[in-house]
């Protein structure tokens, strides 16, 4: 099955998809494109009309004909699912004191992409771990008071 990209009709191959999540409906893309899914292959991003869990069953089918684990998955601050390529990922992420909350509690990187999840750090480093990535030990957040008060010193 052929993914149906959107605006812009492309040819791609499925196992290279290295991100996926539900699009945020009229922020992104009008409406009438019909898109569903936003996935990113390299530093490029794609929409599509199929639903995520759709887009992800096909990643998985190619990864596993290639002997690779199946997309991780944590959860984005608004409570909706992120699928990636574990293997290319990097995390947790340091936040500062202003990005930590309404739903956000870490981050990972793919590359230069920055995801906010919901999951705490631990979770996300174990996630990252268990699926071959750049785990990196959890850092506490120090708030930003402390950190001057450290500097001054």
């Amino acid at each position: 099955m052929a993914l149906t990209i959107v605006p812009h009709p492309a040819n791609i191959l499925v196992g290279s998809i290295s991100h996926i999540r539900h699009i945020v409906k009229r922020l992104e893309l009008p409406e009438e494109f019909g898109a569903e899914t936003k996935f990113q292959i390299g530093a490029k991003y794609y929409y599509c009309t199929e639903l995520p869990h759709i887009v992800v069953d096909l990643v998985d089918e190619a990864r596993r004909a290639s002997k690779q684990l199946p997309m991780a998955t944590l959860t984005l601050p608004g409570g909706q699912p992120v699928w990636f390529a574990g293997e290319l990922a990097e995390g947790p992420v340091k936040l500062l004191p202003g990005e930590i909350g309404d739903g956000i509690h870490s981050a990972f990187k793919i590359g230069d992409l920055l995801t906010r999840v919901r999951d705490m750090p631990d979770e996300v480093a174990e996630v990252i771990r268990a699926a071959g990535g750049k785990a990196i030990k959890p850092v506490e957040h120090v708030g930003l008071a402390r950190q001057i008060k450290r500097k001054a010193a």
